[in-house]
């Protein structure tokens, strides 16, 4: 078998590993509150978990794509601005460059 599909194969295994303990976890926890008599109470507790990822969620997407949004915006324009050189800094056409560093060989 190749290295990517040792790869692929350990990833699905970690994946299928973790996946198993948060449902066994999630299992015990039902049938716990379901001996006890308080499933509305597992229920609800479940249910506020869940609104608070999706509303952490959404704020987070919302924020990060604000940010990429503004850092792309800004990008564009500091890339044409460095463009637009001042005239005593712009190279005459035809010189070259020499760096203040030469290897000597």
């Amino acid at each position: 078998m190749p290295w990517k599909g040792i790869g692929v194969a350990i990833a699905i295994i970690v994946a299928s590993l973790i996946v198993l303990g948060r449902a066994s976890g999630f299992l015990v926890d039902w049938a716990w509150f379901s001996t006890i008599g308080y499933v509305g109470v597992f229920w609800t507790v479940f249910a506020t978990k869940a609104v608070l990822f999706t509303a952490v969620f959404a704020v987070s997407t919302l924020l990060l794509w604000v940010n990429g949004t503004l850092a792309l915006r800004f990008a564009s324009q500091r890339r044409l601005r460095l463009h637009r050189l001042p005239r005593f800094l712009r190279a005459p056409p035809g010189s070259v460059h020499a760096s203040p560093l030469r290897l000597r060989t």
